[in-house]
């Protein structure tokens, strides 16, 4: 018997040490709900069950996964925080069971509501890892109609634990991919993770069959600005630039830091008419700020629209608008330049 047991053990243990494995070896949040999934459904019998992410800035609860009844309608919903038993088991950091819902205060039916479901037990646990929670499982009425035992609570806990560290490690490394493609200085992407961003639309956008268009900003007489002014100044001003182009552009358009005083910004699905709009409203908005600004400058703008077959397509015929609109510009000044000389002779 004794060996019998002890061959026994080897086995959970060796069980719990590849799951340990599988979960925690998990690059992304994606892959790491993917396993926490083949190892809940291998262990657990519930009709319903949902990993649910926090949200950093709100506190709200998001249905990330669901599988069972109503997933569909599910996924994708919130639930304020603090609210229900899942929001309790994310506010206090610990695990419950639920044995009869209709008798606990801490219950709340709007998600049944929202998918004609009749939630009777629940079994919940934390995301959690050195004190901070990610989120929460949560597991519904068993399909022998049992209640969830205090076993089944601990053996959920150490899933939640691999799947927490996972989840954190994920966090992390997409953080630290965001810094190395991010600019530090105006927070736009940087060149490498415009390069990027670009590959990824010209794709999506040829699959679709839809136009994607640049447009290349620099400033005006901006080396003028940090000889005259200095180098502190400078850089205020393409922060105001970065600035200015975030609150102009539309929520799908990418802006990028392109080196010095360049700026691009990467519209998928646009035409040249809506870059020409956006344009026109950026002219516009630097015109009402330099009204207020110490040290107003301009910005020259070339837009290029099409579904070239290469990146260097692209930033070539970007890059010629941009050159055409600047030598405008210049021919402009000289043009002013001899009409108002006699003022000064």
């Amino acid at each position: 018997m004794k060996r019998d047991s002890s061959a026994s053990d080897l086995v959970k243990l060796s069980y719990f040490a590849d799951m340990a494995k599988r979960i925690t070896s998990a690059y992304t949040v994606s892959e790491t709900i993917k396993a926490l999934q083949h190892h809940i459904g291998t262990i657990f019998s519930p009709r319903n069950w949902s990993i649910l992410l926090t949200e950093p800035e709100s506190g709200k609860l998001r249905f990330q996964e669901v599988t069972g009844e109503g997933a569909d309608k599910l996924r994708g919903q919130e639930i304020p925080r603090g609210s229900g038993i899942a929001g309790w088991i994310a506010r206090n950091a610990l695990p419950l069971i639920v044995e009869d819902v209709s008798k606990d205060p801490r219950f709340d039916p709007s998600m049944d509501e929202l998918i004609g479901f009749t939630t009777k037990s629940i079994i919940g646990v934390p995301l959690i890892n050195r004190g901070r929670v990610f989120g929460v499982i949560e597991l519904v009425n068993k399909l022998d109609g049992t209640s969830f035992s205090p076993l089944e609570l601990k053996t959920l806990v150490t899933i939640a634990e691999f799947g927490a560290i996972a989840i954190e490690k994920a966090y992390y490394t997409a953080a630290l991919k965001r810094i190395a493609m991010t600019d530090p200085l105006t927070g736009a992407l940087n060149r490498r993770g415009m390069e990027k961003s670009l590959e990824r639309e010209l794709s999506r956008c040829k699959r679709k069959s839809a136009p994607v268009t640049i447009l290349m900003f620099d400033v005006d007489h901006f080396k003028e600005i940090n000889d005259t002014y200095g180098h502190i100044k400078g850089d205020e001003v393409l922060k105001e630039l970065a600035d200015v182009l975030k609150k102009n552009v539309r929520k799908a358009d990418i802006i990028c830091r392109y080196g010095g005083d360049e700026f691009a910004v990467i519209m998928p699905e646009a035409g040249p008419e809506k870059a020409e709009f956006v344009k026109n409203r950026i002219q516009a908005h630097l015109a009402i700020e330099n009204d207020r600004r110490e040290f107003p400058f301009g910005v020259s703008i070339g837009i290029h629209s099409g579904e070239p077959d290469t990146l260097a397509d692209i930033f070539d015929s970007a890059d010629k608008a941009l050159y055409f609109e600047k030598t405008r510009k210049i021919e402009m000044d000289i043009d002013n330049l001899s009409t108002n000389l006699p003022e000064f002779l």
